[in-house]
């Protein structure tokens, strides 16, 4: 009978210890929930804020000629293709450029594609994996 009564507080105890784990690990998993829920919501708002700024810059380039003018620079050695005394400085002129240094070429990629609009780059990888 003594045994019992020494072996009721220590069980008591053993409850305690255990509840107290129990209800830690649960702060923990909801701890991680909100932290992962947080992390959703802001992706969510970054989405959010993604359109609406792609909504903006479009309204601020209605009125710009940036477009056209990118537009026919680029255009300018395909035009130039069908007038004979230019076609060798236009073979010269993308040789120079071949040799230009990678970085510079991705810098004037990237220019030209944010005159462009990156909807229009994108699509042009898009088309150019197939």
């Amino acid at each position: 009978m003594a045994l019992f009564s020494l072996l009721s507080p220590l069980t008591g105890i053993a409850k305690t210890v255990t509840e107290s784990v129990v209800e830690g690990r649960k702060l923990k998993q909801e701890l991680k929930n909100s932290e992962v829920k947080a992390k959703i919501k802001k992706q969510e708002l970054m989405a959010e804020g993604k359109i609406e700024w792609e909504n903006q810059a479009q309204k601020n380039l209605e009125g710009s000629y940036k477009d056209e003018v990118v537009l026919f620079i680029l255009l300018l050695p395909c035009l130039f293709a069908f007038y004979p005394p230019a076609v060798e400085h236009i073979e010269k002129g993308f040789l120079v450029l071949e040799g230009l240094p990678e970085f510079y070429r991705w810098l004037l990629f990237a220019g030209l594609s944010s005159a462009i609009g990156y909807r229009s780059v994108d699509k042009f990888m898009n088309f150019k994996k197939k």
